[in-house]
Formats: C-alpha cells, sequence, structure tokens
C-alpha cells in the first residue's frame, strides 16, 4: 500500500499485486526515447495517457510503464485496476480490504469475517483509491476469487464457509459503491453457487445510482428461482441508475423458472431495454423450448432498430415479436445460433438486410442455402465473415447454387467456417476464389467410398489452391486431419495457427515430421492445437496427457502446443 508520507516508494504499488514485468528493456526503451525528444515538454502528459491506455489487458507492459516515473504511475494504476478479477490471483484483495478504516460502518458479521482471515483495519491514508478504478465486475469471479482467497487463510474444517465469503464479497461490493467507481461492464448471475447480494448492497444501489451511470455492457444470466425476486429488484434499479448501456446480452438458457415467473423477470428487461439511450449489440438466449412467450423482450429493441448493428439469436423459436425487427436498416451483424426454424427468423429479418457484414446460421438441422441466398446477394462485398454449421448428419443443401453465389457476390471474405459440405470442384474453386481470406474452419464429409490416392488429389488440389493472405486453419471436424502430411508437404500458405486431428495410432511420426517440416519451410507457424484420437478401447485421460506430453516435447524447438480455448477463433 501506498501511504502520502512515502510517496518517494510509489514504485512499490508495482509489487503490492505481486506481479512483475517480463521485458524490462520495453519501459527503457522508451524512457531514453523520451528523454532525447522535446515531446517531453507540451502535449507530453496527454500523449502518454492516450498511448498506456491503448494497452488495457498488457499488464506486463503496464507494469513496466508504472516503474518510469510518477506520472507513468498515476496512468498505469488506474488501468491495472479496472478489472482486477480478470487476474486469478487473488492476493489483490487484501489491498481492497486494508484501505478500510476506522470510520467505516461494519456490521458484526463483516467485522468476524475480517477477524477470521487476519485482516487488521488500518486507518492509514492511501495515495491509491483502488476501488475507485474499478470498472469491470462479473459476480461469477468475484465469488470465484473471494473463495480462493479464504481458502488460503481459514480453515477447510470450518462449518458455513460459504457465509464468510457471502459476507466479504458483500463487503467489497459496498467498498466498490462507496468509493464512488462507475462500472462500464457489469456480467449478473443469480443462482446457489453464485454470490448472493445482500439487502444492504440493494440500498446502496439505490442511493448511489452513479455505481451504474456509465455502464456500457450487461450481461444478465443464470437466473434461478429462488432468487428471482433479487434479480427483479436488480433490474429495476438498472433501468433507473443506467441509461448509457450499447451492448446488451440476456439469457434464459438452463433458468430453472416456470412461465408465470417469467411474466415477471421478463417485464423488467424490458423496461432495461426501454431506458437505454441507444442499444448497438442485443444477445438474446432463450431457454431452447419448442413453445416460447418472449414477453416483449425481442419486440421491446424496435424502439433501438435505427441504431442497432449486431443482433444475436440462440435457443429460440420463430416467433410474431420478430416481426418487430423487420426495418433494422443499420444491422451489420446477424447471429441465428441453435434456435428452432432459423430460416423463418432470417427470413423475417432479411426484408430490409442490405450491408450485412458478418453472418453466422449454426442448426441443429440441415441447412438450406436457398434461404440464405438473398442475404449474401444483398450484403455482395460488404459481407466478411460467414459461418454455416450444422450439427445434423445431413450435408448443407444447395451447395453449387451456394458457392457459386459467394464466388459472384462475396469475394470479400475473410472468415468463413463450413460445415456439411463435399470436398467438390465447385468447393475448391470458392476457395481459389476468397483472395482475401485469412480464417478457415471446414467440416467436410466423406463417407469413406473415396479411394486413399483420389483423396490424396483433392488434399493437394485444396493445399494449393489455399490463398496466401490465409493465416488460420482448422481441420479438426474433417477426415482430411488423416491426410495432414500430404496437406502440409503441398502447402505453400504462411499459417500462424493449425488445428487438426491426431491418429496416435496410425503413422504418428510421419505427420509430426510433416509439421517440423512445414515449420522448418515457413517459418511462420506460432501455434498449433492437436486434437488427440487414441481409438483404443480404454480411452484413459493419462494415456491422451502423455501423448500430449510427447508431442510438446517433439515440437518445441519449432511450435508451441496450445490449448484448444487459446487458439480458436470463432467469428464474434
Amino acid at each position: 500500500m501506498i501511504c502520502k508520507k512515502s510517496q518517494d516508494n510509489i514504485f512499490l504499488t508495482v509489487c503490492n499485486t505481486k506481479i512483475f514485468p517480463r521485458n524490462l528493456f520495453f519501459y527503457l526503451h522508451i524512457s531514453f526515447f523520451l528523454m532525447a525528444s522535446k515531446i517531453l515538454t507540451g502535449n507530453m502528459p496527454e500523449i502518454m495517457e492516450k498511448i498506456i491506455n491503448n494497452l488495457d489487458k498488457d499488464f506486463y507492459s503496464l507494469h513496466s510503464c508504472a516503474l518510469v516515473s510518477r506520472h507513468w504511475c498515476t496512468i498505469s494504476i488506474p488501468i491495472l485496476w479496472r478489472d482486477p478479477f480478470f487476474d486469478e490471483n487473488s492476493e489483490f484483495i487484501s489491498i481492497y480490504l486494508s484501505s478500510l478504516n476506522h470510520n467505516d460502518v461494519l456490521n458484526n458479521d463483516e467485522k468476524l469475517a475480517l477477524k477470521e482471515c487476519g485482516i487488521i483495519i488500518d486507518s492509514t491514508d492511501t495515495l491509491f483509491d483502488y476501488a475507485n478504478f474499478l470498472k469491470v465486475l462479473d459476480l461469477s469471479l468475484l465469488d470465484s476469487r473471494v473463495s480462493h482467497w479464504t481458502d488460503l487463510r481459514v480453515s477447510s474444517k470450518r462449518k458455513n464457509k460459504h457465509l464468510l465469503t457471502f459476507d466479504l464479497a458483500n463487503l467489497l461490493l459496498k467498498i466498490f459503491i462507496k468509493s464512488g467507481a462507475t462500472l462500464t461492464k457489469l456480467d449478473l448471475y443469480f443462482r446457489e453457487d453464485y454470490v448472493e447480494i445482500s439487502v444492504e448492497v440493494f440500498k446502496l444501489l439505490g442511493r448511489n445510482k452513479q455505481f451504474l451511470s456509465r455502464l456500457q455492457v450487461l450481461f444478465v444470466a443464470s437466473i434461478s428461482e429462488p432468487f428471482m425476486k433479487k434479480a427483479i429488484l436488480f433490474l429495476r434499479i438498472l433501468a433507473e441508475s443506467a441509461t448509457k448501456i450499447i451492448d446488451l446480452k440476456f439469457s434464459t438458457l438452463y433458468c430453472d423458472y416456470e412461465n408465470y415467473q417469467k411474466r415477471e423477470l421478463y417485464p423488467a428487461f424490458v423496461n432495461v431495454i426501454k431506458s437505454q439511450e441507444k442499444i448497438l449489440r442485443y444477445n438474446f438466449i432463450g431457454d431452447g423450448g419448442l413453445f416460447s412467450n418472449f414477453y416483449g423482450v425481442i419486440s421491446a429493441v424496435e424502439s433501438h432498430k435505427k441504431v442497432l448493428k449486431e443482433l444475436l439469436i440462440d435457443y429460440c423459436v420463430n416467433d410474431a415479436e420478430f416481426k418487430a425487427l423487420e426495418n433494422c436498416e443499420n444491422l451489420e451483424v446477424i447471429r441465428i445460433s441453435r434456435c428452432y426454424n432459423e430460416m423463418e427468423i432470417l427470413k423475417t429479418l432479411s426484408t430490409s438486410l442490405c450491408k450485412i457484414s458478418t453472418l453466422e446460421i449454426s442448426s441443429y438441422g440441415p441447412i438450406d442455402t436457398t434461404h440464405i441466398i438473398p442475404t449474401l446477394k444483398k450484403s455482395g462485398l460488404s459481407l466478411q465473415r460467414l459461418k454455416l454449421d450444422t450439427s445434423s448428419e445431413k450435408e448443407i443443401q444447395s451447395q453449387t447454387l451456394l458457392f457459386k453465389t459467394l464466388m459472384e457476390s462475396c469475394s470479400n471474405l475473410t472468415y468463413l467456417y463450413i460445415s456439411g459440405i463435399v470436398l467438390s470442384a465447385q468447393f475448391l474453386d470458392l476457395i481459389s476464389c476468397l483472395q482475401k481470406l485469412q480464417f478457415l474452419s471446414l467440416c467436410w464429409k466423406n463417407d469413406g467410398s473415396e479411394k486413399v490416392e483420389v483423396m490424396k488429389t483433392h488434399i493437394i488440389n485444396f493445399a494449393e489452391i489455399l490463398p496466401l493472405t490465409l493465416e488460420y486453419l482448422d481441420i479438426i471436424d474433417t477426415s482430411s486431419s488423416s491426410y495432414i502430411d500430404t496437406l502440409l508437404d503441398n502447402c505453400d500458405v504462411p499459417l500462424k495457427k493449425l488445428l487438426f486431428n491426431l491418429d496416435t495410432s496410425n503413422d504418428y511420426e510421419e505427420k509430426i515430421d510433416s509439421l517440423i517440416r512445414f515449420c522448418i519451410r515457413k517459418k511462420t507457424l506460432n501455434e498449433v492445437y492437436v486434437n488427440i484420437m487414441t481409438f483404443n478401447k480404454f480411452n484413459r485421460p493419462d494415456l491422451i496427457s502423455n501423448y500430449w506430453d510427447k508431442i510438446q516435447k517433439d515440437l518445441e524447438e519449432y511450435v508451441e502446443l496450445v490449448p484448444y480455448s487459446d487458439i480458436f477463433v470463432d467469428i464474434v
């Protein structure tokens, strides 16, 4: 903690979080440049503030900046503390709690909780009000970090340990609200396995409207029946306090409440929608039911349809409410995922769709592309990202027409994710036509009837026509992974990321060698994910782990082996 009496030690602020910069040369280089520059005077403070603000999630560089000078430190520290719960290290919680002073009013439960965790209230005046810097709050991460923090300090044998987590989490919420912090992003959850908001915090929210007044991104999800009333109360406070939300996401998936409870919850959410000045991005995730009443959560967006740019609909059914969104003239991104009658929803929306830049249709059943063609033609060269994903065993219908339309109208695609197709001559023509393509994910059908030599010829042709702009190739869901050696040996594209399957019982060495040869030849591949397929009757996790370790060792000199979550690129 930094005291006013010892401002000369301001750099200790960096050490408080127990994270140190990897590259000290960063700030040394910048410092040297600035010392030799006349820019140290005049507009220098404003310029540096903009530069450092752009670092955002680059924590190591931010810590480096904080070590350069007092001025840089006062710019960097607030950025580092915008979203502290993002860091898995929970030690920062001690700094929040240690900032309490004797004038703070604590209830008996909170005093007991602090005592059990060894926190002594210190009245020292701090240079930084860390709580005031908070901009991003996720209740699930709050619960997780507080639980981890208490686990390190309190015996696992303690009874009602969850009550301790409840008291400390709500104490942190009180600290944030009283500090004058103003959130820009909030993720809300109302379930048994997440922290429950106390009545005292609700009262504080009602009296301190500034806490939510600048909110821009809101996600509400996982509302269970016992917490319904508190969820509704929070939504009412939001409707009164927040008017600047531009990105709104509401999920009812896996929520365990009945239709009569929807009639209470949904209107509260509708009020949040209507109280906003302009919503640019709206994502509604339904409950997956065949028969659902939306109670206005779709039609309420009509008041924003002149400015709405992104519409994402998941796990819904086609409903008359969608007609309210027929004339969203500025819509640029539309995603319809795992819905019933996706094409009917698209048909309703497409009456006015003109210049869509991103389109996703993900379906449980086969996709009939004849319903998509009109939207593709209208969008034309504006369309840059396209995802057509089917979980069905059947192929995408009207493939030839789809490929022809994309070649003639949508040659500006930079992202393509497509499944349920056949590796045909028409498809190869399409890929060769997409000369701006950077991200490609494929899942083509192969019933095994193709002879090995014929399939190899297809793979060679595919590898040779890949555009030189391609940086990311995902073929995990295709049978072509069996021919990954053939593909890589004939590929001249400077790939940076690659995802593929590897059958450990089928020419393992040959396939790994081909990957190494590609790395040496192109010198561009940075990351690779290998989906290990063992095909043994046990399929034990320890065997898969052993194979992963072996692959990692074989590739460590050439390319980094990374988890799927770190490399996968989705459309939005």
